[in-house]
């Protein structure tokens, strides 16, 4: 056994009855599950792996190799900075002329070209709007491949699509602020279709709460989210959002 080898840790959260999918996921990657936290709705997974050694040697290498580059820069820097003078006729640009020959003098200046009017600004995708999203939202796996080119095509844009809270926890160490995660239709924590959307680290000040909403809200709710798409961690297969508006329904 090798007791030289130095480890690198990661924990991830997991949805409760996806463990061991998500510990096969970073599995493939090299890492071995080593603690499970079971929580109510989710569970942290603690993963390790072993670092590669660092080839010395190569670096060794690769650094005398640039040591030689930058002598080399040098030389050509100090050839061109103190060589031969340019003959100033061939270097200047010579005059652009127009069609029938004539010199185009600096005074004169082609027609600007008519410039290209943008489109107007799309609304919301939404499950009427859009094919896509619609097939999105109930799809049966929540780490589908379609996910992950959804938000990569659509990065940007703004969704709007009728909701419910999954999950409700504090943001690290604070009373106000949150991780929620929320699931399209009306299901709540018991939801199984479309991806795991995700606010993090927001306050209901965030949320942009419209309507007649309560003092607070809380797992099982029901929304009309309207939010902007943001990355999607694809090793969580956590789909964030930036919430635009949240209408409690």
């Amino acid at each position: 056994m090798n007791n030289n080898l130095r480890y690198e840790s990661k924990t991830v959260q997991a949805i409760r009855g996806t463990e061991s999918k998500v510990a096969a996921k970073w599995a493939g990657d090299g890492w071995e599950l080593i603690a499970e936290d079971r929580g109510v709705v989710r569970t942290s997974l603690t993963f390790r792996r072993a670092r590669p050694p660092v080839p010395w040697r190569l670096v060794a290498t690769g650094g005398a190799g640039l040591v030689a580059l930058a002598l080399v820069i040098g030389v050509i820097v100090a050839f061109t900075a103190g060589g031969g003078t340019t003959n100033p006729s061939s270097s200047a640009s010579p005059a652009s002329t127009t069609d029938n020959g004539q010199d185009n003098q600096s005074g004169t200046t082609s027609p600007p070209s008519t410039p290209t009017s943008l489109p107007s600004a799309a609304g919301p995708l939404t499950a009427a709007t859009s094919p896509e999203f619609a097939a999105l939202l109930v799809v049966n796996d929540y780490c589908d491949p379609s996910i992950g080119a959804f938000a990569a095509q659509n990065a940007g844009a703004i969704l709007e699509f009728d909701a419910s809270i999954n999950s409700m926890t504090k943001h690290g160490s604070y009373d106000t602020r949150y991780d929620i995660l929320v699931a399209a239709g009306d299901a709540g924590t018991s939801a199984s279709a479309g991806p795991a959307f995700k606010f993090e680290d927001v306050g209901l000040a965030d949320l942009n709460l419209a309507g007649d909403y309560p003092e607070a809200i809380g797992e099982g709710d029901l929304l009309r989210v309207t939010a902007t798409v943001g990355p999607l961690d694809q090793a969580q297969c956590l789909f964030y959002l930036d919430p635009v508006e949240t209408l409690v329904r």
